[in-house]
């Protein structure tokens, strides 16, 4: 059995540390070091997401109270090891959380492409009224109109 040392997705001074969890048998391909999973967190269970930092095979803590991970984030980002180091060295040297300095450091690639799609399909949409703008200008408008356009 796998445990992973998880930062937790809530940046506050007192939650700036790892948790560990159990890495169940079916997600133990999945789980890997800087992948985004969901866990239960807290006495309520609440799902919330976070990063797992560490992986090892003994546990630091009595398997009893220790909560399994829930799963994997699709789609999501792994963050690789000299990017988790990085972050490290920020909290260290600049005062920051350790989940702070981590979204300083993962790729802002997925946010970029849905971005990307907003302003194409904006852009299609302004295209397509501006050729019904001027098919209607072309059919609906005299020769004198159109010379003061």
């Amino acid at each position: 059995m796998k445990y992973a040392d998880v930062i937790i997705d809530i940046s506050h001074e007192r939650l700036d540390k790892t948790f560990e969890y159990i890495v169940p048998d079916d997600l133990e391909e999945q789980v890997v070091e800087g992948v985004q999973v969901v866990i239960p967190f807290g006495q309520g269970n609440r799902a919330i997401t976070g990063y797992v930092v560490g992986l090892h095979d003994k546990p630091g803590f009595d398997v009893t109270k220790l909560k399994p991970i829930a799963r994997v984030v699709k789609d999501s980002i792994a963050i690789e090891s000299q990017l988790i180091s990085l972050a490290a060295f920020l909290k260290r040297n600049y005062g920051s959380t350790m989940n702070q300095a981590l979204k300083t450091v993962i790729p802002i690639k997925k946010k970029e492409s849905e971005k990307l799609k907003k302003k194409s399909l904006w852009l299609f949409q302004l295209s397509r009224q501006k050729s019904s703008l001027m098919s209607f200008l072309l059919t609906n408008v005299t020769p004198l109109e159109k010379s003061v356009c």
